[in-house]
């Protein structure tokens, strides 16, 4: 099975420092275009596509630099991302080919992997203020507004139903009844 990495929107410079670790790795980088984006990602991987066929342009462009990464051992995967790490090769929009991301339309992936970008660090930040509201509580500080929040929070990540803007509200809203009694 042949190694390959999936990029999309790869800035040149990104995409030649990407390169430098095809030789290490014995990888293939294929290159998505806009016009890849209603093709299934499974057939770009395995290059089932015809590039003479009409350019569909009904889909929207995605505005991210993504990269998926196909047929990679762990140990391969962890030694590739650390060689990334050394380099300064910092690619927020990435993934591991799966049966099922494979089966889906690029466009699709795209943006469901942008989403789950913009969704990750509000949701480390709620762990944050969930651990910090909890340490204050474990302090002596009685205050029935953080106790509040934390099981919001918890109730919160339990549904794991993420949506960016009521996340947002519920960090803000937490962040500063904990915030009264850090200054």
């Amino acid at each position: 099975m042949t190694k390959k990495l999936l990029v999309y929107n790869m800035p040149e410079d990104v995409l030649r420092r990407i390169n430098k670790f095809s030789e290490k790795y014995k990888f293939k980088t294929l290159v998505a275009e806009d016009y890849h984006l209603h093709h299934n990602v499974g057939d770009l991987l395995e290059e089932k596509f015809d590039l003479q066929e009409e350019r569909i342009k009904d889909l929207e462009k995605i505005d991210i630099n993504f990269l998926m990464i196909h047929n990679f051992s762990d140990k391969e995967l962890d030694e590739l991302l650390k060689d990334f790490r050394e380099e300064a090769l910092n690619i927020p929009n990435k993934c591991i080919s799966t049966d099922t991301n494979k089966g889906w339309i690029l466009h699709d992936l795209l943006k469901e992997n942008k989403e789950e970008s913009e969704l990750m660090p509000i949701l480390h930040g709620l762990y944050s203020l969930k651990k910090v509201g909890n340490k204050l509580l474990e302090e002596g500080i009685e205050d029935k507004e953080i106790e509040d929040g934390i099981s919001e929070i918890n109730a919160y990540i339990e549904k794991k139903d993420f949506d960016k803007e009521p996340m947002k509200d519920l960090y803000n809203r937490v962040a500063k009844v904990i915030n009264k009694h850090l200054q």
